[in-house]
């Protein structure tokens, strides 16, 4: 039987521990196939891409590090791992927006296509990890609906997040530096029909992605404390 301590330890996600490797293999690809484009076609489009799939990897890196140092006794340290979380957490699926610079520059058509679909898909895998890895985390301290309601907001936020960093240019760290002008964007945007179904959409998407996600994945386990017999 499995003892009460071990209720309050978080889910180990996907095999017992958040995956990196495969998330490292799908970063390793898109870089290399940016490479190449760079130096086949002597050009540096897309070279942003570089610098938002780094950006995309800070929340799941904030997402191990509060799984990894994860104690009830250390709500103050999860707390700001989290709010950090949450703020440059729309980077990762953000990636997938960067699908609107599709068009013929300078290399075939199809590879463009496949160069931005495979940064896409990382940036969506990457959301989908450091969303669960958070999830199990919540699931832990709060209950299963405690954490699903958690989860919720933080896709409603990120679809937010997303819409002020392509459509108004806004930036994680702007958060820390001009608070002010950030929410005055995003209040003056709630009125907008463009806010409204972008972000209405957008949350279905990752929602849709992350159920999905779950369901694909192998069994959860969790990590206890102590097991009795």
């Amino acid at each position: 039987m499995r003892s009460r301590s071990a209720d309050w330890m978080p889910e180990k996600g996907l095999g017992n521990r958040p995956p990196v490797y495969p998330l490292v293999l799908l970063s390793i690809l898109a870089t290399s196939m940016l490479a190449a484009r760079v130096h086949v076609g002597e050009s540096t489009t897309h070279v942003y891409l570089a610098f938002n799939l780094v950006l995309a990897w800070i929340p799941y890196l904030l997402s191990l590090a509060a799984f990894t140092f994860w104690s009830p006794r250390r709500w103050i340290l999860e707390s700001v791992l989290g709010v950090c979380w949450l703020a440059f957490f729309p980077n990762a699926a953000y990636l997938v927006t960067d699908l609107v610079h599709l068009a013929p520059r300078g290399v075939p058509l199809w590879y463009d296509v496949l160069l931005l679909a495979t940064f896409a898909v990382s940036g969506l895998f990457i959301a989908m990890c450091s969303l669960r890895t958070m999830q199990s985390i919540w699931d832990a301290q709060f209950g299963r609906f405690g954490g699903w309601l958690l989860t919720l907001g933080a896709i409603a936020l990120n679809a937010v997040g997303i819409y002020l960093g392509r459509f108004e240019r806004w930036n994680s760290w702007d958060l820390a530096t001009r608070p002010d002008r950030v929410l005055a964007d995003a209040m003056a945007a709630v009125d907008a029909k463009r806010f409204v179904v972008f972000s209405a959409l957008y949350a279905a998407f990752v929602l849709v992605a992350y159920v999905a996600f779950l369901s694909a994945s192998p069994q959860r386990t969790t990590c206890q404390e102590t097991r009795t017999m």
